[in-house]
């Protein structure tokens, strides 16, 4: 029986996440001797405005509440981009970037104003897109050097500008969506070139939004057990959550599933076994969807039958 696979996502949405949560990952990664493969918000810190998002998604009090949201990513984040300046996340740290690149660690873009992409893009035109994934890339090259080769939306929220567009960026892979396996996106009945490489496990701000677990050692049993399948596992942590009040709880995780045997990946080496034999990808429909204990729609990859909700 093969050894179960888990690639580890990091998205970094704010300047605390950047500042205090990816040099606490560094060092537990490098303890670890694992790579992972980190996606960072280009542009300003506008946490705060997500504020709006009481009044406009259904359920998004209630998850905050349960996890702790504003004691993990702190007051001053809280309230980044209105009553506080939004603060530049990637430009305030390019020594990180190159720390994470030595390390052997991917990097990649988690869009330009996370907040802004995940409660506008649906009603961005293609001009609008293009420019803000334009102002994302030109950041990432203008700290690394080259061109970025793969990117991650934030909330895992899609439209079919934005799928259009990353045909034409030449990037590796996207990890914009939410499914099972990697996959070429289809939507709105139109096919997409670029390679999919999903998030297949629930995330831990999902799962303390739920009336189900209640502490560290019920997420730990829960994602032993998924993990714990021979197969392929994409888990996507944040380094205000799993980086920061949750680090020592993630840190004993990796030596858990170490001492299980489960062999650790980037995301680029699952897309580029992916794409050595492209026949064996399928094209799945890409549909925007409710997920357990998150708030708002997010892409969900359509395995068989269409569906809206995809229970754990």
């Amino acid at each position: 029986m093969r050894s179960p696979i888990l690639g580890i996502k990091i998205d970094v949405d704010t300047y605390r996440g950047m500042r205090e949560g990816v040099p606490a990952l560094i060092r537990i990664l490098a303890a670890h001797k694992i790579r992972a493969s980190f996606f960072v918000s280009m542009g300003p810190d506008n946490s705060g405005k997500a504020v709006l998002r009481f009044f406009t998604k259904r359920g998004f009090l209630k998850k905050m509440l349960r996890s702790n949201a504003v004691g993990m990513y702190g007051i001053r984040t809280a309230l980044s981009g209105t009553l506080l300046p939004a603060r530049q996340i990637a430009r305030s740290f390019p020594e990180l970037f190159r720390e994470l690149i030595a390390q052997g660690h991917e990097v990649g873009i988690h869009g330009f104003d996370h907040v802004r992409w995940h409660d506008r893009l649906s009603r961005m035109s293609y001009e609008e897109t293009a420019k803000e994934i334009g102002k994302a890339s030109r950041i990432y090259t203008e700290l690394v050097g080259w061109d970025a080769e793969c990117s991650a939306a934030p909330g895992w929220t899609c439209s079919p500008h934005q799928l259009a567009i990353q045909d034409a960026t030449g990037m590796i892979y996207h990890s914009d969506s939410r499914g099972t396996r990697p996959f070429f996106p289809i939507m709105n009945g139109k096919r997409y070139r670029h390679l999919q490489i999903p998030t297949t496990l629930p995330t831990l701000d999902e799962l303390l939004g739920s009336d189900t677990f209640h502490g560290a050692d019920d997420l730990t049993r829960y994602y032993l057990d998924r993990i714990a399948v021979p197969s392929l596992h994409i888990i996507t942590i944040h380094a205000e959550a799993e980086g920061m009040a949750w680090v020592k709880w993630f840190d004993a995780l990796l030596g858990v599933l170490q001492g299980k045997g489960v062999q650790f990946m980037r995301i680029r080496e699952i897309a580029e076994d992916s794409l050595a034999d492209p026949d064996r990808v399928s094209h799945c429909e890409l549909l925007m969807g409710n997920l357990p204990g998150r708030a708002g729609l997010v892409a969900i990859q359509q395995i068989q039958e269409p569906t809206r909700r995809v229970e754990y």
